[in-house]
């Protein structure tokens, strides 16, 4: 069983599970801690190798702590983590609605013909339409 070992950060700590190695040591897995609602809460923060270190986390912590007291912003990590997940795929969504917005019909209509080729027996009147009137 593994043991929390304090950092010099203060509710910040860390423990080395056995199999996990790092530059040749035990890596090491940080967590915060910090009061909301007269609870204690600890949360992960990660591992040493995924680039987390005592300072990094001790920022975090400070950071939540801050937005719990002033009511506004995330008051976890969890939600932080939510939030960038939200802004990422809010992003990714912009992405792919400007690339449809961008395709030429021309493409659309090849894709489709194709599609209509191997799925419809009237895949002729499709092609005639598209070259005789809409191209």
């Amino acid at each position: 069983m593994t043991t929390w070992k304090k950092t010099k950060f203060p509710g910040v700590r860390y423990k080395e599970p056995g199999t996990r190695r790092f530059k040749g040591k035990p890596e090491k897995y940080f967590s915060i801690r910090y009061k909301r609602n007269g609870k204690t809460v600890e949360e992960g923060a990660g591992w040493e190798s995924a680039g987390v270190t005592p300072q990094y986390c001790s920022q975090l912590r400070t950071q939540i702590v801050q937005n719990i007291r002033a009511g506004k912003d995330h008051v976890s990590l969890k939600e932080k983590r939510e939030i960038e997940e939200t802004k990422r795929q809010a992003k990714v969504e912009e992405k792919e609605v400007t690339e449809r917005e961008n395709t030429p019909l021309s493409e659309i209509a090849e894709k489709y013909l194709e599609w209509s080729k191997h799925n419809k027996k009237s895949w002729k009147d499709d092609l005639s339409r598209y070259k005789n009137h809409i191209k």
